[in-house]
């Protein structure tokens, strides 16, 4: 890998790490066609955001959507990953972000922030009262 990438992945992990701690619920890294993480605490449901179902999460830490096939058809599963460490992220996702295009790696951080900003956005329009949503200018 060269150094120019090596950095773009760690600034990459850098970033997803900071979106899960902030709470953003789910992080979809690599747009569309990349994979979704979450972070949870042991006992606390993973409702997926496509509708795939609902999850308990056995443990604590970082979960990450795979697809798999069963009886019903493709579907999706999550599995236990691991601590939301930087460098247990950068050994678990190494792989995927390598495999990325450098314009998709480096678009990673940007996002990432993007994604946490839309979740606090969503967050905080949730605890506004509904008297204050209905009269606003």
């Amino acid at each position: 890998m060269s150094g120019e990438k090596s950095v773009a992945v760690g600034q990459a992990v850098k970033a997803i790490k900071r979106a899960l701690e902030h709470g953003t619920p789910f992080v979809r890294v690599g747009g569309e066609d990349g994979f979704l993480l979450c972070l949870r605490r042991r006992g606390q449901e993973i409702e997926d955001p496509d509708g795939h179902g609902v999850y308990e999460a056995l443990s604590g830490g970082v979960f990450r959507r795979f697809r798999s096939a069963g009886p019903d058809g493709i579907g999706y599963r999550w599995m236990a990953l691991g601590p939301c460490d930087e460098d247990f992220l950068t050994v678990a996702l190494e792989t995927d972000l390598e495999a990325m295009q450098e314009m998709v790696l480096k678009a990673i951080p940007p996002d990432m922030a993007f994604q946490s900003y839309r979740a606090q956005e969503a967050a905080r329009r949730c605890r506004r009262p509904v008297e204050d949503a209905a009269f606003r200018p």
